[in-house]
């Protein structure tokens, strides 16, 4: 999960002695895990508003979000996307950019937060364990340093549609603001109706990596 503007000095201040009590300790205080959701796959001969998020059809392939920074006219066909970071990528009138650099900025993870039908952020146990975090890993020269979460995270039911969920953020408040760290789940879900819930899984599901 790359950090955000807001995670980044509570990261430093974690490993290097300046805590303070907005950062989740050891022994106290929680994670939570948030849902960001976009307008949709890709559509052609389709308004695309300046700000509006999509997906690719082929999101599991990319994994990236893009955001209209051009208002316009989406092409014909889908255009072949550039997924470099914050890379633009020009579909018929209308600019898509990749959102590196947008979720960068921690409101913006919030901003497009999933809300309403019984949507609520989920707690992760700020311990070590088999079933919580993982001890990190110690890594051979060079390499990142990882943990993740060991127990599969769930959503509750929705009550109404939630949209297209195609990422999530760590938060250390069960609402509102404070986004830490972000990014892109390996598919995305599209809750549009009520009964249906979505499961982050163990091991493989919140995984946070320091690169």
């Amino acid at each position: 999960m790359p950090l955000t503007n807001y995670g980044e000095p509570y990261m430093l201040q974690a490993l290097f002695g300046g805590v303070t009590s907005a950062l989740p300790t050891p022994s106290s205080g929680s994670w939570y895990v948030g849902l960001i959701k976009v307008k949709g796959t890709w559509t052609a001969s389709t308004t695309a508003s300046s700000g509006d998020l999509i997906i690719p059809t082929a999101f599991s392939s990319t994994n990236k979000i893009f955001r209209c920074t051009t208002a316009g006219t989406t092409g014909s066909s889908e255009p072949s996307w550039n997924t470099t970071a914050n890379a633009t990528t020009s579909d018929g009138t209308a600019v898509w950019t990749e959102t590196t650099g947008y979720f960068y900025t921690s409101a913006n993870a919030i901003s497009n937060e999933v809300s309403g039908g019984s949507y609520a952020r989920q707690t992760l146990t700020q311990s070590q364990g088999s079933s919580t975090w993982v001890q990190p890993t110690t890594p051979a020269s060079a390499a990142p340093a990882s943990t993740n979460y060991g127990t599969a995270v769930s959503f509750p039911a929705s009550t109404a549609s939630w949209g297209y969920v195609a990422g999530f953020f760590l938060s250390n408040v069960s609402s509102a603001g404070n986004s830490y760290a972000w990014n892109t789940l390996s598919n995305f879900v599209p809750i549009l109706a009520a009964g249906m819930t979505l499961t982050l899984p163990s091991s493989t599901g919140v995984t946070v990596t320091l690169a």
